[in-house]
């Protein structure tokens, strides 16, 4: 079941980022005269980790939310969703860390 129009609303994006990707090319800079990539500069990891908590909580408020009701039955689905979550996450911080070492 596709709840929400998930599936509209992620073909719709990919399909307009590739559009815009083709449409567009390549950052100036990125690859040299011979088509060659060039380094990319470090990236900053605060910047990183504050975006990656933003989306976090607002999957929160969408995901928790897309139950329609958090009354009578629909508490308990909200409750595991939420769950779900949060252990998605702790796990997938696990693992980057794992994979890192």
């Amino acid at each position: 079941i596709d709840f929400a129009g998930s599936t509209v609303v992620h073909s719709v994006g990919g399909i307009t980022a590739l559009v815009g990707c083709i449409f567009l090319g390549a950052r100036r800079g990125r690859f040299d005269e011979h088509g060659n990539p060039n380094p990319l500069p470090e990236q900053s990891t605060a910047f990183q980790t504050a975006g990656t908590f933003v989306l976090w909580i607002g999957w929160y408020g969408f995901n928790v939310g897309s139950t329609l009701s958090i009354a009578n039955q629909y508490a308990t689905v909200a409750s595991k969703v939420a769950s779900n979550m949060t252990l998605s996450a702790a796990m997938g911080g696990i693992t980057c860390t794992i994979m890192c070492l």
